[in-house]
Formats: structure tokens, sequence, C-alpha cells
């Protein structure tokens, strides 16, 4: 009789309660409500780098076409095309969608708009990013 209460001793022991699963789902919920936010908001800040780097590169192409062509409107220039275009043209990582207006022949300014991929979108503060041929760039704080 006494090896029997040991052995069903052992059994009751073996797992865990419902308590301590529940105590330790509360703790992983809690943490997981603090981190995700952090980790969304920095996720979103580092895709930022993709509307900047194609502003960048689109105002240097205009900048080359400039050269060439003493105009930044001339539709010999791909640059131009691509950013005139009711589309626009897409970033590398496809995170923002440039366009590009152009008030006269000498002067441009381009527009990054954060796209939907990713929940781009999201980023409020940093929706849009812009760049003009004077290298001006708006909102400050996305530039940073």
């Amino acid at each position: 009789m006494t090896r029997s209460l040991t052995a069903m001793s052992r059994r009751r022991h073996a797992g865990f309660t419902l308590i301590e699963l529940m105590i330790t789902l509360a703790i992983v919920a809690i943490i997981t409500a603090i981190a995700y936010p952090s980790y969304r908001h920095s996720v979103l800040k580092s895709r930022r780098s993709d509307g900047q780097v194609a502003l960048m590169d689109y105002a240097q192409r205009l900048e080359r076409c400039y050269t060439e062509y003493d105009t930044y409107k001339n539709t010999n220039c791909p640059a131009y095309k691509s950013v005139i275009s009711t589309t626009g043209a897409a970033s590398e990582e496809g995170y923002y969608t440039v366009k590009g207006v152009f008030p006269s022949a000498d002067q441009f300014t381009l527009t990054a708009t954060a796209t939907t991929k990713g929940g781009q979108n999201d980023d409020s503060s940093c929706k849009t990013m812009t760049l003009d041929q004077t290298g001006a760039k708006s909102p400050p704080a996305c530039w940073k």
C-alpha cells in the first residue's frame, strides 16, 4: 500500500498546474504587449530609408538630365518620365512611390508616399517625404 501511494504522489507532481500555465501565459502576453509596438515602430522607421534613397536617386537622375538638356522637364529624360507618370516610380523595396512636380524648367519637388506594403502607410509621422532641387528635405524629423 505504501508503494501505491508513492507512485500516485509522483504522478500528481509530474506536470504543471493550470494556474502555473495561466501565469506564464499572462507574463508572455504582457511582455508581447509592451515589446511589439516598439518593434513595429523600429521597423517602420528603418523602412523610411527606402523612400529617402529613392528620393535621392531620382534627384540625382534629374540633375543629370538638367546637365544634359538644361531643363528638368525633358521627355527624353527617363527619370522625368518615371516621376510624372500617374503611378509614379516605385522605390527599390516598394515601400514608397515617388512622384514629381515641376513648377518650372529649373525647379522640381519630389514626394515619396508610403505604400501599403508591409503596412508602411501606418507610419503616420513620415507617410510623405519631400526633396526639392535645392536639397531641402521635409519633414526634417523623417530625415534623421
